[in-house]
């Protein structure tokens, strides 16, 4: 009877994982899709422009389904394709990972797969920064003063974030030197 309640305890404990494993294959799978998106439609579209007759503002050198934006300020567009392009990869990454059979039961894989996920997340709050920026005029100060804010706010709060998991760290790890020494001692 003790023995099946174990089981039972275990295996309750098993599925719990599993769905963290879910979960996690579930953002990481919406966060590659919204960069994909982002990819084959991105910030300020792309050219549509007939072979025959060019609208006055393109150039020649503005060819059909070539990103405005890359045009028009490509610093901006290389920002945002730098920071989407490492939000897609990580995320795949993730998944590729999970396919893959890796699993969160060992600490190490647990922190790899939390901090392709911080980088993932990051990379697309980062790489959305830029679309706004692309998509809002320059005169509408109080949208720049937002996202400003809003990269702040993000900073800090994966300051604390870290923060907090180090000092957790630090402390857990304390606590299990200090636990094994109590042992060594328990047997001498």
């Amino acid at each position: 009877m003790v023995m099946m309640k174990k089981f039972e305890k275990y295996s309750i404990f098993q599925k719990a994982e599993e769905k963290k494993d879910e979960h996690l294959l579930i953002a990481a799978s919406v966060i590659a899709a919204i960069a994909y998106s982002a990819a084959i439609s991105p910030p300020g579209g792309i050219a549509s422009v007939d072979a025959g007759k060019p609208p006055a503002f393109a150039p020649n050198s503005l060819k059909p389904s070539e990103s405005l934006l890359g045009y028009f300020d490509s610093n901006l567009s290389d920002r945002f394709w730098i920071f989407n392009t490492i939000s897609l990869l990580t995320s795949l990454s993730v998944i590729f990972f999970y396919v893959s059979g890796l699993s969160l039961k060992r600490k190490f894989q647990v922190w790899l797969m939390r901090v392709a996920m911080w980088i993932t997340i990051s990379s697309m709050a980062i790489a959305y920064v830029f679309a706004v920026r692309a998509t809002n005029p320059s005169t509408h100060k109080d949208t720049q003063k937002t996202l400003n804010i809003g990269v702040i706010a993000w900073g800090i709060m994966l300051f604390v974030t870290y923060a907090c998991a180090w000092v957790n760290w630090i402390w857990t790890r304390d606590d299990q030197v200090e636990a094994a020494a109590r042992h060594t001692d328990n047997i001498v």
